[in-house]
């Protein structure tokens, strides 16, 4: 059961669109055992000209978020999201033109995944967001085009930390992801990954980055991860990183990329025969970098 609310948005001609805001220390709890439903389920008309603002500020939301529409912009600010059944999504967004603003928020519980938005050139940004716990994904985003503009992430306890399907533009900073089963960072090809002030720890793979787009990695560690540390199969630069003590090797390139490694360290990865770097294609050019063992 669920708590489904339509909002109509009105036409350009009135100037108007429609408003929903929970603020100023709310709090949320849908019990189904006091007759008040588990979820927030808001659907927008598909249409050019649905808009919608929806604000939660300070809140404490027991049950999943769902939002569908186009051009509708959340925000959530200082709140918590929780799962009430396991068996929920946390936060989700449908629609093309959306934007999704989070600062000092956190998800965590849901057991199919803790965020994930759909449809195209869709933004998701703010500061200081809290994942944890789940057998899904952190974040998945499945928008084509889309923007992921992150700081001071924080992701734990969950399959994948992050995982794009889509080519999108990806900057997160000061993050700390780890304990994942999967990947800490997963991303298509097309994708533009930048990384800065990363800790990507204790899962099975570091970083995972198709071809055609680019990676940028600065000042940051990937470490202890039970198979590879990197895959990229598109042009990689990486500057000021520890990359250490990995299952397998602490990079993989594929295709014909050309990658930079400048004040950087890869050792301990491999421990079988201690192969740091698998160039499987491309050319790495190394500049104050210290690599052990064997590199093939």
């Amino acid at each position: 059961m669920a708590v489904i609310v339509f909002l109509h948005a009105r036409g350009m001609s009135d100037g108007n669109a429609p408003r929903l805001k929970f603020f100023e220390r709310s709090s949320l709890f849908f019990r189904r055992h006091a007759a008040i439903f588990s979820a927030v389920h808001m659907l927008l008309p598909e249409v050019d000209w649905c808009q919608g603002d929806i604000t939660f500020d300070n809140c404490m939301i027991t049950g999943d978020l769902h939002f569908g529409g186009d051009s509708l912009s959340l925000s959530i600010i200082e709140s918590t999201i929780e799962a009430q059944n396991e068996d929920q999504f946390g936060l989700l967004m449908f629609g093309d033109g959306n934007n999704i603003e989070v600062n000092q928020a956190s998800v965590r519980g849901f057991e199919k995944g803790l965020i994930l938005v759909s449809g195209d050139d869709v933004q998701l940004q703010g500061t200081g967001l809290i994942l944890e716990e789940s057998s899904g994904d952190g974040i998945t985003s499945n928008t084509f085009g889309g923007v992921i503009n992150l700081n001071e992430l924080s992701i734990s306890d969950v399959r994948n930390g992050l995982n794009v399907f889509e080519p999108s533009a990806i900057l997160v900073e000061g993050v700390s992801i780890s304990n994942c089963l999967r990947h800490c960072i997963i991303a298509s090809d097309g994708s533009v990954l930048t990384l800065k002030y990363g800790q990507l720890v204790n899962a099975q793979v570091g970083i995972r980055l198709g071809a055609y787009g680019q990676l940028n990695l600065y000042n940051s560690c990937v470490k202890n991860q039970g198979n590879i540390g990197l895959i990229t199969q598109s042009p990689s630069n990486i500057n000021h990183c520890d990359i250490v003590f990995n299952g397998e090797e602490g990079l993989v390139t594929s295709n014909n990329n050309f990658h930079t490694l400048n004040n950087s360290i890869l050792w301990g990865n491999n421990p079988s025969n201690f192969t740091q770097i698998d160039i499987g294609g491309g050319v790495i050019s190394t500049s104050h970098s210290t690599v052990q063992g064997q590199s093939g």
